[in-house]
């Protein structure tokens, strides 16, 4: 694939385009679904958070949307949710009659110029978030390794779908940065099946949805993993006693690289529409979400299902998405030097 240098790729975002992105689009009275089917493409296997949010956001959507359609869910998963991000962009339907849940690192997957010269993430219709990406890194209770000062002693074999994707990318920060020793055991096809193979004993860790993490609760209630850390900025309230990646920094440097790692958690499990459809049909997908999010229905069966909801706006997510791409340059050139080395792998 052809690379778009990073300041090519940062050229366009004039702060006219950024305000027009906040401003969203025209009104959607004319908007009619009736009688369609809304695919909306999920980018991983089914069983993990993003199938689960999806399959929650299917049940309910259509409900709130102008001749209330049908919504489906279609798994396509391959490249750590790449290959369902190319196909929205590249092949799918621009009328609204296909949306998604881009891969939450897709901001810095096009800073990292992986797929830069196929997508821009500001192209993209950002619809609103579900739920934030606050994932957890943990290793099963018969793994030596429980903390990250286990990390730097011993080899651990940890679950991975593939070489760049989010679920190796913070381990190879990790090894690269701050001197632990994880070895990838690569291609899973999503969190549902790696976990199962931690279970196993196929491997001795893992990655971790908090949707995941909801459907095992007897893993933390008897004490079966390890949590070596979440991957965000802050503890949050989810899970005030796990540390939250972003402490290990022991400096200005580290921290903003591992800012950069964890931005993707902002922009969370997020509905998005192609870029180009039409302004009125995203402003009803809008409407729909924002009427879907405070639903009584939907927020107790989201419950039911033990999801837990962090909604913001597009708006909101199209901020988070700037920031990650003006990230520290130093950040990104250190990151860009992992990515990189994985891929020549």
């Amino acid at each position: 694939m052809q690379r778009t240098s990073r300041r090519t790729f940062l050229a366009g975002l004039s702060l006219g385009a950024l305000a027009a992105f906040l401003a969203g689009p025209a009104a959607a009275e004319d908007v009619d679904f009736s009688g369609q089917t809304i695919t909306l493409v999920v980018g991983f296997g089914a069983g993990g958070g993003y199938d689960a949010l999806g399959r929650l956001a299917a049940d309910h959507l259509g409900r709130f949307l102008p001749g209330n359609p049908t919504v489906v869910v279609e798994n396509m998963p391959g490249g750590g949710g790449r290959r369902a991000l190319v196909y929205i962009a590249r092949v799918a339907p621009k009328d609204g009659t296909v949306i998604t849940i881009p891969p939450s690192n897709f901001a810095v997957d096009a800073l990292l110029e992986d797929t830069a010269a196929v997508v821009d993430p500001r192209d993209f219709g950002m619809i609103g978030r579900l739920a934030e990406a606050r994932q957890l890194r943990i290793t099963w209770e018969t793994s030596p390794t429980k903390t990250l000062a286990d990390a730097r002693e011993r080899e651990t074999t940890m679950a991975s779908e593939g070489p760049t994707s989010n679920t190796s990318t913070v381990l190879r920060v990790m090894n690269a940065y701050f001197g632990t020793r994880f070895r990838l055991i690569e291609g899973f096809s999503g969190t549902a099946e790696m976990a199962l193979a931690m279970e196993r004993g196929e491997v001795e860790g893992t990655l971790v949805s908090p949707q995941v993490a909801a459907m095992h609760a007897d893993w933390f209630e008897e004490k079966k993993v390890n949590v070596l850390w979440q991957e965000a900025a802050d503890r949050g309230t989810a899970f005030p006693d796990y540390p939250a990646l972003v402490e290990f920094a022991r400096n200005d440097q580290e921290r903003a690289l591992l800012n950069l790692v964890v931005s993707q958690g902002q922009v969370g499990k997020s509905l998005a529409a192609p870029p180009g459809v039409p302004d009125d049909v995203l402003a009803a997908l809008r409407a729909g979400y924002e009427a879907m999010m405070k639903d009584p229905d939907f927020l107790a069966d989201a419950q039911k299902r033990k999801l837990d909801l962090l909604p913001a706006s597009a708006g909101e997510l199209a901020a988070v998405i700037t920031a990650t791409l003006d990230s520290d340059p130093k950040a990104i050139a250190q990151l860009v030097e992992v990515v990189e080395a994985a891929a020549a792998q």
